[in-house]
């Protein structure tokens, strides 16, 4: 966690010419981050109570939303792009999926641009279709004989 929280720390004091200078350097290190839900697993068994990975989960966010606010849409793209490329072909991992569709609803969520990103990004029913098939495989891997609450 100390890691990540020294990563947001270091995008938010930085100036935008060093972001953009580093940013190939940074993008490769928060393309790997999302996948932090399999990282959290050890080989012995243990791993981070929910609670923390849901920290986890939001310090990613904020930290690459805060990256966001000072690049340029020249140099977001390609790292976006790559993103949901990597990503988005992983809905039938649930766990893994968690993380980025925490960051796609939040990056809509503040910049409310959809539109202007049509060619990069999915549509906003793609991603509640998604959601819906993420939440299902979700429910049935923590609850496995009980009813789905939103199906009937």
């Amino acid at each position: 966690m100390e890691h990540l929280e020294l990563l947001r720390s270091t995008i938010n004091r930085q100036t935008k010419a060093k972001l953009v200078k580093a940013s190939s350097t940074l993008f490769g290190l928060l393309l790997h981050t999302f996948r932090l839900r399999e990282q959290t697993k050890s080989e012995n068994g243990d791993s981070f109570d929910n609670d923390e990975i849901v920290q986890l989960d939001n310090i990613l966010v904020d930290s690459v939303i805060a990256m966001v606010l000072k690049l340029n849409d020249a140099t977001f793209r390609p790292f976006f792009a790559q993103l949901v490329e990597q990503e988005g072909a992983q809905t039938g991992q649930a766990q893994r999926a968690i993380t980025f569709y925490k960051f796609l609803a939040a990056f809509f969520d503040k910049f409310k641009v959809c539109n202007s990103l049509q060619d990069q990004c999915l549509s906003l029913t793609q991603i509640a279709v998604h959601c819906h098939k993420l939440l299902k495989l979700y429910h049935r891997a923590c609850c496995k004989d009980a009813r789905i609450p939103w199906e009937r």
